[in-house]
C-alpha cells in the first residue's frame, strides 16, 4: 500500500511536471512571436525615422496595436533622447549601452535592458515596473537607437487568463539570469537575479525541469530558452498546492483501506487494476502529445527564419531572387519565378487607383506599405501585409525592388469571426433590454390604469343611478385624459429609447438621465431605492440612446443588488463633472460592493453573479463596447466607501469618461 501510494506521488509530479514542460513551450512561442513582432516594428520605425510624418504615424499605430508599450523613444549617437511619445523622457540621457545582449559585431540587435520602478523610462513610481527594449539602426550613415518601455502590468495581464494565480507563476529571464517580468506583484521585492540550477541546465541544453527548492519553498519547475532571443520562460508550480488535492485523497485512502481492508479486498484489486489500466493510457496519452508537441516545434525551429516571403527585383522589375517562405506561400519554385515580373501573382482585386498609389509612395517616398490580396499557383486568393522598398544608389538611380510579405489571411478571417460574435452579442444585447422595456411599462402603465378604470366606473354608475354632477363628471373626464396623456408620453419615451442612431447628436446629458430615469424610475420605487443626483448639465455628441442604454445597464444591476441588501439607506448617487476636454459619469451605490475576485471578469461577455433567469451576462460587456469603441471613452469599476444620512456604506462605483467632442 505505502508503495503504491509512493508511485502515484511520483506519478502525479511527473504529471504536474509535463503539463508545466507543455505549458512553458506554449507561452514561450507566443513571447516569441510578441518579441519578433515588436522587432518588425522597431524595423519599421527606422524605414522612416527620419519622415516625421510617417515616423508619428508608424509610431502612433505600433502604439495603438500594442497596450504593453508604455512608450517610444529614439536616442542619437549620444544616447541622448531626441524624440519620445512621453514628453517627460526627452533630452534625457539613457546607457543602452549596458543593455544585454553586447553585440560583438553589428549592433543591429534586440537588446533588453533590467527593469526599471517607475511609469516609465524617467517617470518614477514605486507601484509600477517597466523593461526597456532597444534596438540600433543605420539610417544614412546616422546612428539611432529606438527604445521600447515595456510596462510589466500590461504585458503580463496578456498571459494571466492563462495562469492559475494561486498556484503557478510566469517568469521572463533575460539568460545572464536577470529577472524582467513576473506574473506575481511582488517583482520590486524579488532577488533580480535567477541562478538556480534548472536555470543554469537550461542555458546549456535549452530546456530544463524538474523539482527545485527556493527560499525554502519548493516548486515544480520548466524552464525553455526562446532559439531567437536571449531569453529563458520558466513556469513555477507551487508544490505544497498542486499537490494538497493528491495529499487529501490520499490520507482518505489510507484509512478506508485499514478500516475495510479484510472486507473489500477483491474490490480493491479490482479498482486498482482499472486505475492503473486507465493511469497507463494517459500517460500513453500524455507521451505521444510530447512527442507530437516536440515533432511541432522541431518544423517550427527549422522553417524560423523564414516566416516572412522575401523577393527582390532588379531596377526592371524582373525578380533575381526569393526566399524559402515565398516559395511556400505562393507555390512558385525560385526557377519557376526567376526573370518574371511580380506582377505574375496579380489577383485583379484591386483597380487601377491602387496601383498607381502604390508606385507613387514609392517613387516618392522610396517605401510602400499596406494590404494586397495576390494569387498563388493554384489560383487560389491570400491576403498579405506587403512592404516594398525601393534601393538606390548614391546618385539616386534605382537599382532593386525588395518585398516582404507576411500572409495574413487566416488573421482576416478571424477578424470575420470576431465581428459576426460582436454583431450576435449586440443582438442579445438589444433583445435583453427590450425584456426590460416591456417590464417598465407594465410598472409604469399600472397606476394611470388604475385611475382611469376607476374614474370611468364611477360615472357609470353615476350615470345609471341618476345621481351624476356636471362639474364631477368633468373632473373625472379631465383625470382620465391627464392619465391617457401620461400613457401616451411614456409610449414616446420608450420608442425614442429604441430608435436606432443614425448620427452622433449633441445635447446636454442631463436629458439622457432624465429620460433613463422616466424608464426605470418606477422600479426603483416599488423598492425603495432612492437616487440622488449630483449633475452639471455639460453639452456632449455621442449616441444619445447608447448612452442611455449604459446608464440604464448600471442603474439595473444596482437596482438588482440592493434589491437583495437588508440595509436602511437603498442608495443611488450619479454625480456628473467635466474634467478638461471630458466629461465624468460616477455611478455608485449602498449594495456592499464587488468581490474582489469577480472584479477582472464584470466586463466579460456572458459573465453574470445572477440566475440564468435574471441576467444574459451581456448587459455591462455592451456597455464596455459602446464606451470603449463608439464613443471612444473608458469605463472601469471599483469599490468605495460611500457617506450618507452620517453612516458610512461600502459600494461598487463604476466611472465612465468620454470625450466632449467624439
Amino acid at each position: 500500500m505505502f508503495y503504491t501510494t509512493a508511485t502515484l506521488k511520483e506519478e502525479s509530479e511527473l504529471n504536474h511536471l509535463r503539463n508545466t514542460e507543455l505549458h512553458v513551450n506554449s507561452f514561450r512561442d507566443q513571447i516569441r512571436q510578441i518579441v519578433i513582432s515588436m522587432n518588425r516594428s522597431i524595423d519599421n520605425i527606422g524605414l522612416v525615422i527620419e519622415k516625421e510624418k510617417l515616423l508619428e504615424k508608424s509610431i502612433r499605430d505600433i502604439l495603438f496595436d500594442n497596450a504593453y508599450i508604455r512608450s517610444i523613444s529614439i536616442l542619437n549617437s549620444n544616447n541622448k533622447i531626441i524624440y519620445s511619445t512621453n514628453q517627460k523622457n526627452l533630452d534625457h540621457k539613457l546607457n543602452v549601452d549596458e543593455y544585454y545582449p553586447k553585440p560583438l559585431f553589428s549592433g543591429e540587435i534586440l537588446r533588453f535592458g533590467e527593469f526599471i520602478k517607475g511609469r516609465d523610462l524617467f517617470q518614477s513610481d514605486d507601484l509600477l515596473t517597466i523593461v526597456p527594449l532597444s534596438k540600433t539602426i543605420i539610417k544614412n550613415s546616422k546612428k539611432y537607437t529606438v527604445v521600447f518601455a515595456i510596462s510589466n502590468d500590461y504585458f503580463i495581464n496578456k498571459f494571466s487568463n492563462n495562469i492559475h494565480k494561486n498556484t503557478e507563476e510566469l517568469q521572463i529571464v533575460r539568460i545572464d539570469g536577470k529577472l524582467l517580468f513576473s506574473t506575481h506583484n511582488d517583482l520590486q521585492e524579488k532577488n533580480s537575479e535567477v541562478k538556480t540550477k534548472l536555470f543554469k541546465e537550461s542555458i546549456e541544453k535549452i530546456a530544463s525541469s524538474g523539482l527545485e527548492v527556493i527560499d525554502d519553498k519548493k516548486y515544480i519547475s520548466a524552464y525553455s530558452l526562446t532559439d531567437t532571443f536571449p531569453l529563458c520562460i520558466s513556469i513555477k508550480l507551487d508544490y505544497e498546492k498542486v499537490m494538497k488535492n493528491w495529499e487529501n485523497k490520499n490520507r482518505l485512502a489510507l484509512v478506508f483501506f485499514f478500516l475495510l481492508i479484510i472486507s473489500i479486498t477483491a474490490i480493491i484489486i479490482l479498482l486498482l487494476f482499472k486505475y492503473t489500466k486507465a493511469k497507463n493510457k494517459e500517460i500513453k496519452y500524455q507521451k505521444q502529445l510530447i512527442k507530437n508537441q516536440d515533432k511541432l516545434r522541431n518544423a517550427y525551429i527549422v522553417y524560423d527564419n523564414t516566416n516572412d516571403g522575401i523577393l527582390i527585383t532588379d531596377e526592371n522589375l524582373s525578380i533575381i531572387d526569393v526566399n524559402h517562405a515565398f516559395v511556400l506561400n505562393t507555390g512558385y519554385s525560385k526557377d519557376e519565378v526567376y526573370g518574371h515580373r511580380p506582377n505574375m501573382l496579380k489577383s485583379n482585386k484591386h483597380n487601377s487607383e491602387f496601383y498607381k498609389d502604390m508606385w507613387e509612395s514609392l517613387n516618392t517616398n522610396n517605401f510602400w506599405n499596406g494590404e494586397i490580396i495576390n494569387k498563388n499557383k493554384k489560383g487560389e486568393l491570400y491576403t498579405e501585409l506587403l512592404t516594398i522598398n525601393k534601393v538606390c544608389d548614391n546618385e539616386g538611380k534605382t537599382k532593386n525592388y525588395i518585398g516582404v510579405f507576411t500572409n495574413i489571411t487566416n488573421e482576416k478571417k478571424q477578424s470575420i469571426l470576431i465581428k459576426e460574435k460582436e454583431r450576435f452579442i449586440f443582438q442579445q444585447s438589444k433583445m435583453a433590454a427590450m425584456g426590460e422595456m416591456l417590464e417598465n411599462i407594465a410598472h409604469q402603465w399600472r397606476q394611470p390604469l388604475s385611475i382611469i378604470s376607476t374614474a370611468a366606473t364611477g360615472i357609470k354608475m353615476e350615470k345609471e343611478f341618476g345621481t351624476s354632477k356636471e362639474a364631477v363628471e368633468i373632473e373625472r373626464l379631465t383625470l382620465i385624459n391627464d392619465s391617457a396623456q401620461f400613457l401616451s408620453q411614456t409610449i414616446d419615451d420608450f420608442r425614442n429609447f429604441f430608435k436606432p442612431d443614425k448620427e452622433k447628436e449633441k445635447f446636454f446629458i442631463q436629458e439622457a438621465v432624465e429620460q433613463t430615469l422616466k424608464i426605470v424610475s418606477s422600479k426603483f420605487r416599488n423598492r425603495n431605492i432612492e437616487i440622488i443626483q449630483n449633475i452639471e448639465n455639460i453639452q456632449v455628441k455621442v449616441y444619445k440612446s447608447e448612452l442611455i442604454q449604459v446608464i440604464m445597464n448600471i442603474l439595473n444591476n444596482a437596482r438588482d443588488v440592493l434589491e437583495e441588501k437588508e440595509i436602511n439607506s437603498r442608495c443611488v448617487f450619479i454625480d456628473i463633472s467635466k474634467q478638461n476636454n471630458d466629461v465624468l459619469i460616477a455611478i455608485k451605490d449602498t449594495g456592499g460592493g464587488v468581490k474582489v475576485e469577480l472584479m477582472n471578469k464584470i466586463f466579460d461577455p456572458y459573465f453574470t453573479t445572477k440566475h440564468q433567469s435574471q441576467g444574459t451576462g451581456i448587459g455591462l460587456y455592451m456597455s464596455e463596447e459602446i464606451i470603449r469603441k463608439h464613443m471612444k471613452g473608458s469605463i472601469k469599476v471599483e469599490n468605495t466607501q460611500v457617506q450618507y444620512n452620517n453612516k458610512e456604506y461600502k459600494g461598487a462605483l463604476f466611472s465612465i469618461v468620454i470625450p466632449l467632442e467624439n
